[in-house]
């Protein structure tokens, strides 16, 4: 699931728990990004969490909070984004999603 955030937030620990849960992680945007082929590896094949303050410092999550904050950190966020035109803020994360998915060093704009 968190591989499909565009902003995850993490407690005391984050995990990948798909392959524990016997689903598969079709959607693995993480490995275009730069991320460690074998940290991911590890989260997405042995499905057990990490410290999320591990997770932060690799870069597969945007912030560490206690576990009682996880979700009133998560929609204050949302709060803030949609202060923002709708409009704007799809557009906004379409080019994100085309800038991810470009050849590296070549972004196409549309």
């Amino acid at each position: 699931m968190a591989a499909r955030c565009d902003i995850p937030i993490a407690g005391a620990l984050f995990g990948m728990p798909e392959v524990s849960r016997e689903t598969i992680e079709l959607t693995t945007p993480f490995a275009l990004e730069g991320l460690s082929r074998v940290f991911l590896s590890e989260r997405f094949y042995a499905g057990d969490p990490v410290a999320a303050q591990r997770a932060y410092e690799a870069g597969l999550i945007n912030a560490v909070v206690p576990d009682e904050d996880v979700m009133s950190t998560a929609v204050r966020m949302a709060e803030r984004s949609a202060q923002h035109s709708p409009p704007t803020v799809r557009a906004t994360k379409l080019n994100l999603l085309k800038t991810f998915a470009a050849p590296p060093a070549v972004v196409v704009w549309e």
